[in-house]
């Protein structure tokens, strides 16, 4: 017995004095990891969460990752007009993630923060809310997931036509994970935007030039090396086109007008679908746009110069699609589909089919899922704020040591 337990202090000895590696060969292993080791890294010391949150790190690790479907944790739904939207998570990992939103103090005497905002945008573990039955425009960005929230003050342009919220600093160096800065564009052309950094509103920037009147048809942009772009239709029986928003300057122009050739073979009827095509971004360097035919769901990518969109590639069949649903309807009235948002980082679109309620369309795989829902969710409007965080947002969420 003696002998047993020296040969087993000898053994443990050995192993505490084991070598450990050095810091930049654990980063080499840690980068080629999907996002949950990656987390799991981050949460196990405060000296590789210091290197893990390094904006170096985590550009190479975005850059290579491409899109991580995971990375879009649920949404926060509406069930009725007149109540509050509560966060429903898409898989059983995510519902382990404690938004904090339910736990804020009150905000007025009517209660919490989603009895007197609504959210309209969100984006890399930001949420952009508005407040509910006001004549002015109150808006609020929060962390879910950290907990902290800013109430905006005033702006001075129209808020009335569109809105994008952008993680980090002024300068975009850096992302705390709390840190944002919020653009808004009236129907003049003219931008603003809030900086967190400073706690106030910009000067207006006014567009040079003229351009033609839009009316929005996409409210998520896609943003791809410092120009945000919406998919806009010229009023009043124009065509469609790009809107792009130079991020650095806050001018805008119109590009990459779309030719009816990319959208003569989507469904007509007596009612018509204004959500039948979404502007995506096919693997972070080019736009693409995205098509509800007749039986397909098709994707165009418009070229580098900005001026003609490709060929047409068919991503999801539609009757594979509603094999892989639960219709709660009939399953004809599943045919429409509106194409809802799309996820930059988690690659996922995400659909509303009537009859099928919503559907994630995963454009790295080309897989369909379907949210959970009762018969009563799957009919009517869509009243859902998908919400997609990022690593510097999950990190920002880990118990500190």
């Amino acid at each position: 017995m003696g002998n047993q337990l020296a040969k087993a202090r000898r053994i443990g000895k050995q192993i505490r004095k084991a070598p450990t590696l050095p810091v930049e060969i654990l980063l080499e292993i840690v980068s080629r990891a999907d996002p949950t080791t990656l987390i799991r890294f981050a949460a196990s010391s405060k000296h590789l969460r210091r290197h893990i949150t390094d904006p170096a790190f985590l550009h190479h690790y975005h850059a290579d990752a491409g899109f991580v479907p995971s990375l879009l944790i649920g949404m926060f739904r509406q069930h009725g007009d007149d109540e509050p939207y509560r966060f429903v998570s898409l898989s059983p990992s995510t519902a382990k993630l404690t938004l904090q939103l339910t736990t804020q103090p009150p905000t007025d005497a009517a209660g919490g923060l989603f009895d007197s905002y609504i959210p309209i945008a969100s984006r890399a573990g930001l949420l952009l809310l508005r407040r509910r039955r006001c004549n002015l425009t109150q808006l609020c960005v929060c962390s879910p997931l950290t907990g902290r929230y800013s109430y905006l003050p005033t702006m001075t342009v129209e808020y009335d036509f569109l809105h994008l919220l952008l993680p980090g600093d002024d300068d975009d160096k850096e992302n705390t994970g709390d840190s944002f800065r919020l653009l808004v564009m009236d129907h003049a052309y003219q931008t603003q935007i809030f900086s967190s950094k400073t706690g106030s509103w910009c000067s207006i920037t006014e567009t040079p030039g003229v351009l033609p009147c839009f009316d929005r048809v996409q409210p998520a942009a896609v943003v791809l090396r410092g120009v945000a772009h919406w998919l806009c239709h010229e009023w009043p029986s124009g065509p469609y086109k790009v809107l792009a928003i130079h991020l650095g300057d806050g001018h805008a122009a119109a590009i990459g007008e779309v030719p009816e050739l990319c959208l003569r073979r989507r469904r007509t009827g007596p009612i018509p679908r204004r959500n039948f095509k979404d502007l995506v971004s096919t693997d972070g360097r080019q736009l693409g746009l995205l098509v509800a035919e007749v039986l397909v769901i098709s994707l165009w990518t418009l070229s580098e110069d900005s001026k003609t969109w490709g060929a047409r590639r068919v991503v999801v069949n539609r009757i594979n699609m509603l094999r892989s649903v639960e219709p709660h309807y009939q399953l004809l009235a599943c045919i429409h589909v509106d194409l809802e948002w799309f996820g930059e980082a988690s690659g996922a679109v995400v659909l509303w089919a009537e009859g099928a309620g919503i559907l994630v369309l995963n454009l790295r795989t080309n897989e369909i899922s379907q949210l959970g829902g009762h018969s009563e969710h799957v009919l009517g409007s869509f009243r859902c704020c998908p919400y997609e965080v990022d690593l510097v947002s999950l990190i920002a969420g880990l118990k500190p040591f």
